[in-house]
């Protein structure tokens, strides 16, 4: 199970409950041999439970025995992850740009219009 928490930096995640969920979920982890979702959320704080909740955490019981499986499931959610915060950033880019455009700051305004464009690579997109 080591081997499947190396490919997650916990630095990926934003400040808020899902970092501090993967920290939860990794000490549990060292602590517990077979994965049982209710008993984690059990060990939880309350606030932590309803994002644990509206995040649909499903049971990976049955990928617990498979590595290879469980690896390229946590893959596919730490893609899913970094395109949500990919994409919450792009948000956040654009008000910003706007502001920058209606306060003519040229600096500001360039420094963000990169921005944009790095955080839109991490989607695929293309501005070559």
């Amino acid at each position: 199970m080591a081997a499947v928490f190396e490919l997650i930096n916990p630095a990926d995640f934003s400040p808020g409950p899902i970092g501090q969920i993967f920290i939860k979920l990794k000490q549990w982890l060292a602590q517990h041999p077979e994965w049982e979702i209710n008993r984690f959320v059990k060990t939880l704080p309350e606030e932590l439970i309803s994002a644990v909740d509206s995040a649909y955490l499903a049971d990976l019981k049955q990928l617990g025995s498979d590595e290879e499986a469980l690896k390229s499931e946590i893959n596919k959610v730490i893609t899913d992850l970094t395109k949500s915060a990919a994409k919450a950033k792009l948000t956040q880019l654009s008000e910003a740009l706007k502001a920058a455009i209606s306060q003519k700051d040229k600096a500001k305004q360039k420094t963000l219009e990169n921005e944009l464009v790095e955080t839109s690579r991490l989607l695929g997109y293309n501005h070559d």
